[in-house]
């Protein structure tokens, strides 16, 4: 669009028109005029604006959902309303002020040219009704447009913020004033914090523990860990591999699945939500691969916020179905530390599954691994982790899918996005090394098993889970005491 300033007498007829044809509410705008007044009324001069469509536009990189997103087809930067969650963090991203929450729909709102009426074929609202024809719409690029016509033959100014310049495509005649009411873009801090901060934090965690996963998978299986196995070995002398003991029940074996499932469609879904370069963690090629498969960003996000309700509900009614039985027995067992102990574990595990036990005792180091309850150390850090990480994600989740209810301000909701990335980077670096230790770790498979079969091996119980054990075996050995007598 150009703008020929000189000609606006501020009617604001295009002001009107918008608001009408656009359902904008009163006390919003998609476009407007300012007035400048240099000290007397023949001297007032009135800029008409609206939307830049800049070539460099900073709302785009502040929205997490990529619901703001400039059109190659014809340059216009648009709102996808059903992509967007409301939560404002555009808003003050734009230096021109172009963006407002729109109070009855709940989603941001701009100029987008009215852009029902240009595929109908007819001029944008705000054109149609200047009566001095002070705006001019039309595709720069075709040399015929009268717009065109304009850049050519007329000296063109933009309004730009010199520490923000977007590169507006929006262009004003001859000269336009006043030229000093942009402000400097910037998006929220709750953005800003995981654009620069928690985001490469929580990159660089899952790419530490991907490298160091790999690592162990190499070692195991291209080097010989023979020291370990025969710790191993030694310390089940005596304890046969055919006794197996009780480790699950069926209803929590159930809710693990139930648990596991949902957890990685949640990620794979949420990470292809993320269609912004500059917040995604991943790759843009997963955002499009998933809106592929789903037809589009919007039918993805009612797949993401659907299991997530399934899994937070479900989630929800087990631990207080099951409280007394599971819920408080699970977390009394894993805030049960042994600070000394389970350094000393959790040391010893991981120097022997890189650099191997040869290493530790050329050191001085005993391979042997302290004993452990029903949980090991490892179990136990990564359970409360995805406890708590599963309470946080579905709490602020619940927070950005009501973010279009009012229930909570824009700057709630935008912490919420921060908190909810970042907690679930931190649980997917969990998830990997559970994952592997549960799946893919030599010795480990009885313990994967037991999550179908609900039972583990003798041998495998007291090696891995000696206390435990010895407390099984002291129950058994009491039933059948009192079996004896009877």
């Amino acid at each position: 669009m150009v703008i020929d300033s000189a000609k606006c007498f501020d009617c604001r007829a295009c002001i009107i028109s918008c608001q009408l044809e656009n359902d904008v509410l009163p006390g919003h705008s998609r476009n407007w005029i300012k007035t400048n007044l240099p000290g007397t009324p023949l001297g007032m001069h009135f800029q008409p604006g609206n939307c830049m469509h800049c070539d460099k536009p900073t709302c785009i990189d502040a929205c997490p959902t990529g619901a703001t997103y400039k059109d190659a087809a014809d340059g216009i930067v648009k709102v996808r309303k059903n992509l967007c969650i409301g939560c404002g963090s555009c808003i003050p991203a734009c230096p021109y002020g172009a963006r407002h929450r729109h109070p009855k729909k709940k989603i941001v709102d701009k100029c987008d040219y009215c852009e029902n009426r240009r595929k109908a074929g007819k001029m944008p609202a705000c054109v149609e009704t200047c009566p001095t024809q002070a705006r001019t719409f039309g595709n720069v690029n075709n040399p015929h447009s009268q717009a065109a016509i304009l850049l050519k033959t007329k000296k063109i100014l933009r309004v730009v913020n010199q520490e923000t310049d977007t590169d507006p495509v929006l262009y004003y005649v001859d000269q336009t004033e006043p030229m000093d009411w942009t402000v400097k873009a910037a998006a929220p801090v709750p953005i800003q914090l995981w654009r620069y901060g928690a985001g490469p934090l929580v990159k660089g965690l899952v790419s530490m523990t991907g490298i160091g996963l790999l690592v162990m998978l190499t070692r195991q299986l291209f080097v010989q860990n023979s020291c370990m196995h025969l710790v191993e070995k030694d310390a089940n002398q005596g304890i046969d591999s055919v006794t197996m003991f009780r480790r699950h029940t069926m209803d929590a074996m159930l809710m693990h699945w139930f648990n596991t499932i949902c957890w990685l469609l949640l990620l794979a879904s949420g990470l292809g939500l993320v269609d912004n370069p500059v917040l995604q963690p991943f790759c843009m090629g997963w955002v499009k691969t998933t809106h592929a498969i789903f037809g589009g960003g919007a039918s993805l996000l009612e797949f993401h916020i659907t299991v997530g309700v399934v899994w937070s509900a479900g989630f929800l009614i087990y631990g207080l179905a099951r409280f007394k039985r599971i819920t408080l027995p699970f977390i009394k067992e894993m805030l049960r530390f042994s600070p000394g102990r389970d350094f000393e574990w959790l040391l010893k595990k991981s120097l022997s599954m890189t650099v191997g036990t040869r290493v530790m005792q050329r050191f001085g180091l005993k391979t042997p691994l302290p004993d452990q309850g029903f949980y090991n150390v490892g179990q136990k850090i990564f359970g409360m982790a995805a406890l708590l990480g599963g309470v946080v994600i579905a709490v602020t989740g619940w927070i950005m899918t009501c973010a279009q209810q009012d229930i909570s301000g824009q700057g709630t909701v935008q912490w919420a996005i921060l908190i909810h990335f970042f907690a679930v980077g931190i649980v997917f670096a969990g998830l990997l090394v559970h994952i592997y230790m549960a799946c893919m770790a030599k010795g480990q498979m009885p313990a994967f098993l037991s999550m179908f079969t609900g039972k583990i091996p003798a041998d495998y119980a007291a090696f891995h889970h000696k206390h435990w054990f010895e407390k099984i075996q002291a129950v058994n050995r009491r039933q059948n005491a009192k079996k004896e007598k009877l």
